[in-house]
């Protein structure tokens, strides 16, 4: 579901609608890029959060910052690759090019919407999400931590709203596909 909201929120960006980012043009690739964006970001916020699930807090809140890190690292290589026409190797190690800074390479995964995947795992585990049943519940969650996310990008790369839009698409479906995932895993919506 996240890549079904990741390629929405593309086509939404190549089809300037309600209005077109600032920053660059878009070419019809950018959907299966974002699409691989938000696939991405869900896979490793509720893969993490399912990998830690039953260990001790101390456990679960050392791993923020690396989901945010790794999440922001990954899905925004598919974006990079189709926004600034990098090969596949460069777009992989886009963080690591001899023009970042030291907070581009550490800090900045976090807004290239690294944080999303950050506040969605924290919300997911330190918030005892995962073990929720509510389907209103979930959505709200994940919409509120992709809204959140992703609004320190999109203020700087403008318009800043697309924040508020983008991040409902995305985690409306994720917090679907969570709630969906648990219902069809424990057969009647029982805690993982």
């Amino acid at each position: 579901m996240g890549g079904l909201g990741g390629a929405i929120n593309a086509f939404l960006c190549y089809a300037r609608i309600p209005v077109s980012p600032g920053y660059t043009e878009f070419a019809w690739h950018v959907i299966p890029a974002g699409a691989a964006h938000g696939g991405i970001l869900a896979v490793v916020a509720v893969g993490a959060a399912f990998l830690v699930r039953d260990q001790k807090p101390a456990v679960q809140w050392s791993a923020l910052p690396v989901v945010g890190w790794l999440a922001g690292w990954w899905s925004w290589a598919p974006l990079q690759q189709s926004l600034f026409g990098k090969g596949m190797l460069g777009s992989m190690f886009w963080p690591f090019h001899s023009t970042s800074t030291l907070r581009e390479t550490w800090v900045g995964l976090w807004q290239y919407f690294g944080l999303v995947s950050l506040l969605y795992y924290g919300g997911l585990t330190l918030g005892r999400q995962l073990r929720a049943a509510d389907l209103r519940t979930h959505q709200l969650v994940a919409g509120a931590c992709g809204v959140l996310g992703s609004l320190w990008f999109w203020i700087d790369a403008k318009p800043w709203y697309l924040g508020l839009l983008h991040g409902a698409i995305w985690g409306s479906l994720v917090g679907f596909g969570v709630w969906k995932s648990r219902q069809t895993l424990t057969g009647r919506g029982e805690p993982f």
